[in-house]
């Protein structure tokens, strides 16, 4: 579970991310179906709100985890759906998305890259995580003032208090990276 910051510094929600074996990373050979899966059981299992103390969970959710509609099976209150950056927003898809968000789920986009493509996503969502590892400071601030205001962004990957500072002085509101857990 990775934490996720406000601009003061507190703990708005966790994403919840699938590890295996002693490597604590994500298996090559697990798929993102699988892996999600494993996610939703584990939380069933436990407890959503002892995993989270109450707060969201962010879950990475594929095509067919959406499209099966997995995320009912979690309280609406304790999960944003982040859709994750190799789904298409075929019509189906933004249909179930629509739907998910009509019901009270909060709409993630994960990874996100600007292509006009994908507009339908960007009119759904809550929430837009920009990598600050991959994206330059000028790209940074630049999604700032082309993504509507409603939409909170969230910088990932802020490596250190520079990062979170420069994310502050954009407009961004939530945080998640190693530089908290420093």
């Amino acid at each position: 579970r990775q934490p996720i910051f406000d601009v003061s510094k507190q703990v708005v929600g966790y994403e919840l991310l699938f590890r295996d074996g002693i490597q604590n990373c994500f298996p090559a050979e697990q798929q993102g179906d699988n892996a999600t899966c494993g996610i939703i059981a584990s939380g069933l299992s436990i407890g959503f709100e002892a995993l989270t103390g109450g707060k969201r969970a962010f879950i990475n959710f594929t095509e067919s985890n959406i499209q099966t509609g997995l995320a009912k099976l979690v309280p609406e209150q304790l999960l944003a759906v982040e859709i994750l950056e190799t789904v298409e927003p075929s019509g189906q898809i933004v249909a179930a998305c629509r739907e998910l968000k009509k019901a009270g789920y909060q709409i993630v986009l994960d990874d996100f890259v600007f292509q006009a493509k994908y507009q339908p996503f960007i009119e759904l969502a809550d929430i837009i995580k920009i990598d600050f590892l991959a994206c330059v400071p000028q790209k940074r601030a630049f999604l700032r003032k082309i993504i509507p205001s409603s939409v909170q962004l969230l910088a990932e990957k802020v490596e250190s208090e520079e990062d979170f500072r420069s994310g502050v002085e954009m407009g961004y509101s939530l945080f998640q990276g190693y530089f908290f857990s420093r």
